[in-house]
């Protein structure tokens, strides 16, 4: 598999993006000439004798090994299998070095792509688009359309080296099962499916992540803080994985910012600012007049951890509570943050400050804004605002960049009252930000 539609042979490029660059050829049309040649700009067959292209090579020796693997190109023993972390930003890669009969030149573009060993070449075939996700670190098909990250484009760009020698280290997604997988894949060269040269990469699951929750009973209607800290960095596609926090009882409580159809489940992201990285969920316990107990669990990439927790009974007398629900969405030019209240008490005015998750180059505007109706925020009531990106900005967003917002009540000094929201952009949240503003 490759990443843009002049690099993939016909069947490959009609699955996943639609498509053949204009100069490919057909392997009639190919066979019609004294010998194949391809593009070194493309990366495709062609029938043209030109400067820019060349004969396509013949592969006379692979091995595989994990990318770690220290021994220099050309040095492999001649192995078709290697065991990789999957998802580990250092140990997820796998090799794969490759011996032609001729030199090619550096950054000229190979007619070779990397699939699943049960690619015959047919078009839409998407039971090999599916098969080469679970493989692939950041490369997914969202609605039936493929979606690849930019680490995982540069890897798939198979070029010349300058020697007749080269090496690819191409990045493998984490398991989702929590044991040992195994993946057979095979190189394609010159639309050869038949001929594709098999390969396996046996993917070991991610060391355990660990949790920090509360050990002592949580005060009735008091909100509690759970988190979940990951001790490798990931690749970019195994990092945008969900992390699910599930609580065992909706008597017990409900996650902050969880939707009204699933009280009980929230799903976050991997917070890179911090090492190790983590992920974090608040729990707002329930407020009933007996104790109760029950569990959380916490789940990424196959691997569970389960943390009891107890609930406090609430004081007989309890005043009515404030219970804020706060909620990111994208509308053109922004992000907008709505509060709402579920609580049968008034909320007090929150100040809000956004805080960008990625390296974006101007922030949101306003740097702080004031959620503060003059007369509280009632039940069953609601208010928001909206916090914009400069349109200079808007090229930088990409599926997976992150914004976070700290809530505070305008009142709070304590740094635990701070609470925070945030937002996970998608291709959709994307085209919302990026849509022409009225006006």
């Amino acid at each position: 598999m490759t990443v843009s539609p002049s690099r993939l042979a016909r069947p490959l490029a009609a699955a996943l993006l639609a498509g053949l660059a204009t100069g490919a050829v057909g392997p009639a049309a190919v066979q019609a000439q004294s010998g194949p040649r391809f593009s070194c700009t493309s990366g495709t067959l062609t029938t043209s004798d030109t400067s820019d292209t060349r004969p396509v090579p013949r592969i006379l020796r692979y091995a595989v090994a994990p990318g770690t693997d220290p021994t220099p190109v050309g040095g492999l023993r001649e192995t078709r299998a290697a065991e990789v972390t999957g998802g580990d930003a250092t140990r997820g890669w796998l090799r794969i070095d490759v011996q032609f009969d001729s030199a090619i030149p550096r950054e000229c573009a190979l007619p070779l792509l990397l699939t699943a060993s049960t690619d015959r070449g047919n078009a839409g075939d998407l039971a090999v688009v599916n098969r080469l996700a679970e493989i692939l670190d950041g490369f997914e098909v969202t609605a039936g359309r493929p979606q690849t990250m930019q680490h995982l484009a540069g890897a798939l760009r198979f070029s010349g080296s300058g020697t007749d020698t080269a090496s690819f280290r191409i990045p493998i997604r984490a398991t989702t099962t929590g044991r040992l997988a195994s993946h057979d894949l095979k190189l394609v060269l010159a639309q050869d499916y038949a001929g594709g040269l098999p390969l396996t990469v046996n993917v070991a699951p991610l060391p355990a992540f660990t949790v920090t929750a509360p050990t002592a009973p949580i005060t009735a209607g008091a909100t509690a803080n759970f988190r979940a800290d990951h001790p490798v960095a990931l690749l970019p596609g195994t990092a945008a994985m969900p992390v699910t926090f599930r609580l065992s009882a909706q008597s017990l409580g409900r996650w902050r910012s969880a939707t009204s159809a699933s009280p009980t489940e929230i799903s976050g992201g991997w917070d890179n600012r911090f090492t190790p990285i983590r992920s974090e969920a608040a729990l707002v316990a329930a407020t009933l007049p007996q104790a109760s107990t029950g569990s959380v669990t916490i789940s990424f990439a196959g691997r569970n951890q389960t943390v009891p927790i107890t609930i406090a009974a609430a004081p007989a007398t309890a005043a009515p509570a404030c219970d804020p629900v706060f909620v990111v969405a994208a509308v053109p030019g922004g992000l907008k943050f709505s509060m709402s209240n579920r609580g049968a008490g008034i909320c007090p005015a929150y100040r809000v400050t956004p805080r960008a998750f990625s390296k974006i180059v101007a922030p949101l505007k306003p740097v702080q804004a004031m959620l503060a109706p003059p007369t509280g925020i009632k039940p069953a009531t609601g208010i928001s605002t909206t916090f914009t990106l400069d349109r200079t900005v808007l090229g930088q967003l990409k599926p997976g960049t992150r914004f976070d917002f700290d809530i505070a009540p305008d009142s709070a000094k304590a740094p635990a009252a701070i609470q925070r929201a945030g937002i996970t952009l998608k291709d959709a949240d994307i085209a919302i930000i990026s849509a022409r503003q009225p006006g």
